[in-house]
């Protein structure tokens, strides 16, 4: 199976691993490390641009360990997001601070990682 790998770095300590992953590319595995959860009423939110447009990969914050969680705290099974859709032709991958009850379709100006 084929997979489309990034590795991208902020600040040289925080990087993270963005991969399709399993049958059809609909879903999106993250690994970070050194990055801290936000708080006060702010989350992270991934983005993949396809065909120049953003698709929302998933909204989540980090806990205290490290760990990827939802918006309710649950953990995130090894960090993989079912997104609905294909991402195979996925251009660049962002990751954004959101403010809480954000519903728009469009990423936050607040870019923390891209590539």
């Amino acid at each position: 199976m084929k997979y489309l790998s990034t590795v991208l770095g902020a600040l040289l300590i925080h990087m993270f691993t963005v991969q399709p992953v399993f049958a059809g590319h609909t879903k999106l595995q993250l690994s970070l490390s050194g990055v801290d959860s936000l708080t006060n009423g702010y989350h992270f939110e991934g983005w993949a641009i396809i065909d120049g447009a953003p698709i929302s990969t998933g909204k989540f914050n980090v806990d205290a360990s490290g760990g990827l969680v939802d918006l309710a705290g649950t953990a995130i099974p090894n960090g993989v997001f079912e997104t609905g859709v294909d991402l195979t032709g996925a251009t660049t991958i962002i990751l954004t601070i959101e403010p809480t009850g954000d519903t728009d379709a469009v990423p936050a100006a607040t870019h923390y990682l891209a590539g």
